[in-house]
């Protein structure tokens, strides 16, 4: 298994019960405005209600006086809100403590009988169904998926949504460890039939008389264990690169590659992935498919053609229609209730207009709807990608207007009562700062998932036509709240993009002059220090960042898009995650999602998303940043980026490649071709001086020849940092950011140094900012421009986030805009001017007392416990505890005496 993984066990979203205590009711106040780190404005409608981090269900009681949210965060936990319409609502959470509780499982399927005495509770890794009796808030039974149902016996299930027949006697519950429905019998807590579903099934739903089981398949294919490969001996038998690119002959066929005869996944139209089944249930045998529907356009290999699926993702039905939001496509599909015919797809973006279409005149994606729920007239869509609300009306399919919310609405219930929309915002209004003064004596720590409280919105629905005009005018003005007049910018032939990780703008740049920063937290700064040595003074952590700064240009109001590094990579090249992912990656990290490359179970290979390269069924619909400029006729150049698919092992011994990799899983076609594959990946046990030296040698040959590419993509992982290696070079974790800052130092040296230097820019972003603190926000990290362009000495303060680099690469080369994200998102234009200054950058020397060039190897462990701790890539534990430790303001802030 992948060491970021396998390590990643626990999301530790550690929630004072304190920290919502001034929020335990419905807020009865208005919410106040906030912006986010895309810099987008929210302004929720409605009453507001904290909750922990990560709610993405809802359950309503039948009788309207109860509701139930189960959020992914530490603990996992049940939150429940009594008398949610009344003045003054009741919230209890289960467990009630800091602690996560091996007896509260829970991930995002929750449902009520009838007559409002059970609650079933989907646990997620450990595959079953918990009832809980709402009376008294106990658990009295559990229903297990696994076992032996029409002769085949099924384990490592994964138990995710479910859906109750209306009579209350058969319950319907998503498997996404077997890709399969399985069907219980409630009153004798049986299980009788087991039916198959599609690629990555993320959603289900009943007709109204619950005759007929709708399901969203929102994948692609099912991913194979190479044959050949052995899991007791990953190194020598895995393979070293990605076996084929996607879309491809080769993807669809096989190839024979590394002494492996690797399968092909079949065609990426095929009706098992992107689609909808259908099923003719209620019967005492439990049910039969009865239709496959595929959903969205079809996938090609040409330039110009789809590359994504449609991310089919909620679903609703009514007596007359099926309801399917397709992710990717923003768009609604209106489904016969057969199952066999879309008789209409309703376009539900608010954007219009021709700054809101690419250079082919098609519709920028970004809308991203999600959950649905529906009422006599009316279908509610939770809209992720824009923080609101679509209200159609379903006999006309006439969008009428959209609700502004939170961040990142994932689902929507309907009161019984018919008055009221409850909204599940799975970011609340963000994190905000997690270090310095600014932090409150009450927050409950500071990783970023731990303060990223999520909410429920209860919104009336006595609305008319003027007040959905004048709440859609407030969903646009909120969008567009990051746009900033852009400047001149020159046209240039060469972009870089280098991406780091996990790192905060103040523990690097809190130290530097004119900037919003906080001295005291610049820890990897010019005055830093090493927590394992605290008689080490004043050490020139990142002198070329900051000689870098100093020279060219940075911003103190970047902020990433991304919370962690799984959904962190897709951001850095133009991919929202979608609803499967973010749901994948939150209960991954939070230690309760676990994959095994070698199962048996379809979905247990790929059930985390991938490490952090998008994958198929990750693609939006028109490609990724990747696909962008590739199908503009440039060309590209990757170094160690998009690598890390599913299936990947970054163990020690791995290198140079820096992983090995069990399953069929492919990368972006343009990937494919343009990597140098001598190149390592993020493995912790390689030094970034190897990546440079291998940059100078491939990158030196491309511009002798005079092939240097349009973009270059580098990734350049060792400031995220790891365990000491004082034997490898690395005696403090502060050495890792030091060989880091080295290294992106030599960078700019040589290709400043180059004959490509007066057409180039380099722009220089972390992935995440989860391992560190800032005074401002948990998510505003390092951005740096380096070009004979930029205003020397430059800070930007405009707001910026990761769309903002690809918008400015975009028109720096001359291409337009990919999609919503980097369209709604302000340039970074400011900080360039139309004088250039050619002289070239000189590397500065690292600081002796922590990190020498000389002295870094590749780790070489002499133990096994030893070869764990080498590569603790993206484990919230370690972060969290580093955060934790019995003197943690001294090791985040300052130590005393300096």
């Amino acid at each position: 298994m992948s060491s970021r993984l396998a390590f990643s066990c626990s999301l530790l979203v550690v929630l004072a019960t304190k920290a919502f205590s001034s929020d335990a009711a419905f807020s009865q106040r208005a919410i106040p405005e906030t912006r986010l780190p895309n810099g987008r404005i929210v302004t929720p409608t409605g009453k507001w209600l904290s909750l922990p981090p990560f709610p993405f269900a809802i359950a309503v009681r039948p009788d309207a006086e109860q509701l139930t949210v189960p959020c992914i965060g530490w603990p996992f936990s049940l939150n429940v809100v009594d008398h949610p319409g009344g003045e003054t609502p009741e919230v209890r959470r289960f467990p009630n403590g800091r602690k996560n509780d091996p007896d509260v499982e829970v991930l995002a399927g929750v449902a009520y009988s009838p007559d409002g005495r059970a609650l079933y509770d989907a646990t997620g890794e450990s595959g079953a169904v918990d009832v809980w009796s709402p009376e008294i808030w106990k658990k009295i039974g559990r229903i297990p998926l696994d076992g032996v149902t029409a002769a085949t016996k099924y384990t490592s299930s994964f138990a995710a949504a479910l859906a109750l027949s209306a009579d209350g006697q058969l319950l319907y519950v998503l498997d996404q460890g077997n890709w399969r429905v399985v069907v219980i019998d409630v009153k004798n807590l049986k299980r009788i039939a087991s039916l198959p579903t599609g690629s990555n099934p993320f959603a289900l739903a009943l007709s109204p008389d619950s005759k007929h089981l709708y399901v969203t398949n929102s994948g692609l294919f099912e991913y194979r264990t190479v044959d050949g490969v052995d899991a007791d001996d990953i190194i020598g038998t895995g393979l070293r690169f990605p076996p084929f690119g996607y879309p491809s002959k080769a993807a669809r066929e096989g190839v024979r590659v590394g002494g492996h005869n690797v399968a092909g996944l079949g065609s990426e139209n095929d009706v098992r992935g992107s689609s909808l089944w259908t099923y003719s249930v209620g019967d005492p045998e439990g049910g039969r498919l009865i239709a496959k529907l595929r959903l969205g356009g079809e996938i090609g290999e040409a330039l110009h053609s789809i590359k994504g699926g449609a991310a089919p993702s909620g679903v609703a039905a009514d007596a007359q229609h099926v309801y399917v939001a397709l992710a990717h496509n923003d768009a609604i599909a209106i489904i016969s209730t057969d199952g066999e015919h879309v008789l209409r797809q309703v376009d539900i973006t608010p954007f219009s207009g021709p700054q809101f279409r690419d250079k082919e005149g098609r519709p920028l994606r970004g809308v991203m709807p999600a959950g649905l729920a529906v009422d006599a007239g009316h279908l509610y869509v939770a809209e992720a990608g824009i923080n609101a609300v679509g209200v159609i009306e379903k006999k006309s399919g006439k969008v009428l207007g959209h609700i502004p919310v939170g961040w990142y609405p994932s689902a929507v219930a309907v009161s019984p009562t018919g008055g009221t929309l409850y909204v599940v915002n799975s970011k609340g209004r963000g994190a905000g700062p997690n270090g310095g003064s600014t932090v409150s004596s009450d927050a409950p720590g500071h990783y970023i998932g731990e303060l990223e409280y999520g909410s429920v919105s209860a919104i009336s629905l006595k609305l008319s036509s003027a007040d959905l005009a004048n709440a859609t005018a407030r969903v646009l003005r909120d969008n567009e709240a990051a746009l900033m007049p852009d400047l001149h910018l020159p046209r240039l032939k060469h972009a870089f993009l280098i991406i780091r990780e996990n790192r905060t703008f103040d523990e690097i740049f809190g130290d530097l002059p004119g900037v919003n920063g906080d001295p005291k937290l610049a820890r990897y700064g010019m005055q830093g220090w090493a927590q394992e040595n605290p008689s080490l003074k004043d050490l020139h952590v990142t002198p070329n960042a900051h000689a870098l700064a100093l020279r060219f240009g940075t911003s103190d109001a970047f902020s990433t898009d991304s919370d962690v590094s799984a959904d962190g990579h897709r951001w850095a090249v133009g991919v929202a995650p979608t609803p499967w992912m973010n749901l994948a990656w939150t209960s991954m990290y939070g230690g309760r999602r676990h994959e095994n490359f070698f199962s048996a179970a379809p979905g247990r290979r790929t059930l985390g998303g991938g490490a952090d390269a998008p994958m198929p069924e990750d693609e939006p619909e028109f490609g990724t940043l990747w696909e962008h400029l590739s199908g503009a006729g440039l060309s590209l150049r990757n170094y160690g980026e998009t690598l890390e698919v599913e299936g990947n092992d970054e163990r020690v011994g791995t290198d140079p490649e820096g992983q090995r990799l069990a399953l069929n899983a492919p990368v972006p076609e343009p990937v494919f071709v343009s990597t140098d594959r001598a190149f390592p990946t993020i493995n912790q046990g390689i030094p970034d001086q190897i990546r440079y030296t291998e940059f100078a040698r491939d990158f030196s040959s491309l511009v002798a020849r005079g092939e240097a590419p349009a973009l270059t993509v580098i990734r350049l992982p060792l400031d995220h940092t790891a365990h000491p290696r004082p034997d490898d070079g690395y005696p403090y974790r502060a050495s890792y950011i030091a060989d880091n800052d080295l290294a992106l130092g030599k960078i700019t040296d040589l290709i400043s140094h180059s004959t490509i230097w007066k057409d180039s820019a380099i722009f220089v972003t972390e992935d995440d900012a989860q391992g560190g603190v800032d005074h401002v926000d948990a998510h505003r990290s390092v951005l740096l421009v380096m070009s004979p362009y930029v205003r020397p000495g430059v800070v930007s303060h405009r707001h910026s986030s990761m769309p903002s680099i690809q918008k400015t690469i975009y028109e720096l080369l001359g291409v337009g805009p990919l999609n919503l994200e980097d369209a709604l998102a302000t340039d970074l234009s400011d900080m360039f001017t139309d004088t250039p200054n050619l002289i070239p950058f000189m590397a500065v020397p690292a600081d002796p007392r922590i990190f020498d060039p000389v002295k870094a190897c590749v780790a070489h462990p002499k133990t096994a416990a030893e070869a764990h701790d080498l590569v603790d890539i993206d484990d919230p534990r370690e972060i969290r505890a580093e955060f934790h430790k019995k003197a943690t303001r001294q090791n985040l802030s300052r130590p005393n005496g300096q």
